[in-house]
C-alpha cells in the first residue's frame, strides 16, 4: 500500500544503516548467548536467551533509533501521522528472534526483519479506523432578532418580524428588505454548506480535518450549554470535525488533543474580530464563557477559512531558531489557545497581549510606543483616529503591566475580551498580508523586519497597509470618550 511515511522507511540509506546495525546486534547477542559471561552462566534456555538479546540491543539498538530520527522523522512532514515510540516498539516486535539459532545468517536475518516490519507498519500501526469527531465550535442557525434588534455584520442568521402584519409602508420597505436578507442568509449557508462537502477545512502531511455538514442538521444529543436557561442551546448546533488519514493510534491521540485545543481558539479569532453587534453577540459571549467554545456561522467560517488553514499549518510547523513570519504565527496561536483556556481573567488578557507582542514585538528601547504606534497603523486606517488608537493600545499594556505585577487582578473581564479582540485583529491582519503577499507572486516570505518596516513608513499615510483588512474592531477607541 502506496503511504509517504512507507516511502521515507523503505528508503535505501535508512535501509541499509539499520540493517547493518541490527545485523550487528544479533551477532553480539548469539555471541552472548553461545559464551555467556559469568552472571549469565545461571541463565538456561530462554531466559539466557533474552537476556543475551537485551545486554545487545541495549548496546546498539540507540544508533537504529538515532537512524530513523535522521533519516525519517526529521524529514516527515507536520503533523506526523506516526510516533518514533511507536515505530521503534514495532520495529523491535519484529526484530527479536525467538531462538538464537535462527540467526545463523545475522544479515539475511535482518534484511527479512526490515520487511516484516514495514508490512506491519502498514497494515496495523497506520489505520483510518477509530477517528471520533471533535467538537470545535457551535454554529448558530435559527437565531431571530427584530427588524430593529437585527445585529450588522453577521453571516448566515434568519432574520424574522415580530408583530402583526405592517400597514406603514416603511413597514412594508422594512419587510422587503428583511426577506431579502433571509433569503441571502440561506444561500450563503448553502453555498457554505457545498464547499465544506468539497473540500476539507485543512489539509497537511497526509492528514485532514473535515466538517460533516449533513450532521449540522441532526438533533444535539448533549450539550455544553444545557445549563443556559435562555433557550440559547436550542439554538445552536454544534460544529464537529473529523480528523481524516491513515495514521497510528499515538499520533492520532496526539494530533486529536492538539486540534481540540486549537481549532476552536483559532475560530474565535475569526469571530471576535467581526462586528459586535447589540445584545445578542454579548449573550453568544457569555455562552462562549459557559461552554468554552466560539460561536459563528457555517458563512464566516468558509469566508475566513484560509485564515483558519494558515494559521494551523503555522502552529504545526517544525519549530525553528530564525525569526520569520511563520514562527511568529505560530507563536501567537500557540499563546491566543493558552489565553482561552484560562480561567483567571487577568492571565488570560495577559497571554493575549503577549500575542500581540509575538506577532509586532522588536527589540530596543520605547518598546511600548514603538508596538503602539504599529498597532495602530496596522488596525486604524483613519489618520485622524490613530492617536486615540496608540493611546487605547498604551492603556492595554498599562494595564497588562499591572496585571502581571499583581495591582490589578479583579474585573477584568472587559479588559480580557477587547485584548482578545485586538490579539485576533493584529493576528487576522498579519495571516492575510502573507496570503495577499504570496498571491502577488513576491520573492519569498515576508520577513518580520519587513513587515514592521512598512508599518513604520505607513504612520503617516491614511488607510490600512498593503494587505492588511480593514476590520470592524476600531469600535473599541473610536466609540470610546477620548
Amino acid at each position: 500500500m502506496a503511504d509517504s511515511i512507507l516511502d521515507f522507511f523503505s528508503s535505501k540509506e535508512l535501509r541499509g544503516v539499520v540493517v547493518k546495525t541490527l545485523a550487528d546486534i544479533c551477532s553480539v547477542a548469539k555471541t552472548n548467548h553461545d559464551s555467556p559471561q559469568e552472571d549469565m552462566q545461571r541463565l538456561q534456555g530462554e531466559s539466557l536467551w533474552d537476556e543475551a538479546w537485551r545486554r545487545a540491543q541495549t548496546s546498539k539498538g540507540s544508533d537504529i533509533s538515532k537512524a530513523f530520527e535522521k533519516r525519517a522523522f526529521s524529514r516527515m512532514p507536520t503533523p506526523q501521522r506516526i510516533t518514533p515510540e511507536e515505530t521503534m516498539d514495532a520495529f523491535w516486535a519484529a526484530a527479536k528472534p525467538v531462538q538464537s539459532c535462527l540467526m545463523n545468517d545475522p544479515c539475511s536475518y535482518a534484511e527479512s526483519v526490515y520487511t516484516v516490519f514495514l508490512n506491519y507498519v502498514a497494515h496495523y500501526v497506520l489505520h483510518s479506523s477509530g477517528l471520533s469527531p471533535l467538537t470545535v465550535a457551535r454554529v448558530y442557525d435559527g437565531w431571530r432578532f427584530s427588524l430593529a434588534e437585527c445585529p450588522e455584520g453577521l453571516i448566515g442568521i434568519e432574520l424574522v418580524t415580530s408583530g402583526d402584519e405592517p400597514d406603514d409602508p416603511d413597514d412594508i420597505e422594512d419587510l422587503k428588505r428583511c426577506s431579502e436578507a433571509s433569503s441571502a442568509a440561506l444561500d450563503a449557508r448553502m453555498e457554505a454548506e457545498r464547499r465544506l462537502e468539497a473540500e476539507n477545512l485543512w489539509d497537511a502531511g497526509g492528514v485532514g480535518v473535515s466538517i460533516p455538514t449533513a450532521e449540522l442538521s441532526g438533533e444535539v444529543q448533549t450539550s455544553p450549554c444545557a445549563d443556559l436557561d435562555n433557550g440559547w442551546s436550542e439554538e445552536l448546533n454544534f460544529l464537529h470535525a473529523h480528523v481524516i488519514g491513515r495514521i497510528s493510534q499515538q499520533a492520532r491521540s496526539n494530533l486529536t488533543s492538539e486540534l481540540t485545543r486549537v481549532l476552536p481558539s483559532v475560530i474565535r479569532s475569526m469571530t471576535v474580530v467581526q462586528k459586535a453587534p447589540t445584545w445578542a453577540s454579548e449573550d453568544a459571549f457569555l455562552i462562549e464563557c459557559k461552554c468554552r467554545l466560539p460561536v459563528i456561522s457555517l458563512a464566516i467560517l468558509v469566508k475566513n477559512i484560509h485564515f483558519l488553514r494558515h494559521c494551523l499549518d503555522a502552529y504545526f510547523s517544525r519549530p525553528c531558531k530564525k525569526d520569520s513570519m511563520d514562527r511568529r504565527i505560530r507563536n501567537a496561536v500557540s499563546l491566543l489557545v493558552e489565553s482561552d483556556t484560562q480561567t483567571n481573567d487577568a492571565v488570560g488578557f495577559a497571554l493575549s497581549v503577549a500575542a500581540i507582542e509575538a506577532l509586532l514585538g522588536e527589540r530596543g528601547e520605547g518598546l511600548t510606543e514603538r508596538l503602539s504606534g504599529n498597532l495602530a497603523v496596522l488596525l486604524e486606517p483613519d489618520l485622524g483616529m490613530r492617536t486615540r488608537a496608540t493611546a487605547f493600545f498604551k492603556g492595554l499594556y498599562d494595564r497588562r503591566s499591572a496585571a502581571l505585577h499583581g495591582r490589578e487582578l479583579d474585573d477584568m473581564s472587559e479588559h480580557r475580551h477587547n485584548g482578545r479582540r485586538v490579539a485576533a485583529g493584529v493576528l487576522y491582519g498579519v495571516v492575510n498580508r502573507q496570503g495577499f503577499l504570496r498571491r502577488l507572486g513576491d520573492d519569498g516570505p515576508e520577513t518580520p523586519e519587513g513587515l514592521l518596516r512598512d508599518l513604520r513608513n505607513c504612520h503617516w499615510s491614511a488607510g490600512p497597509p498593503m494587505g492588511i483588512p480593514e476590520l470592524p474592531i476600531t469600535e473599541l477607541w473610536r466609540e470610546s470618550e477620548p
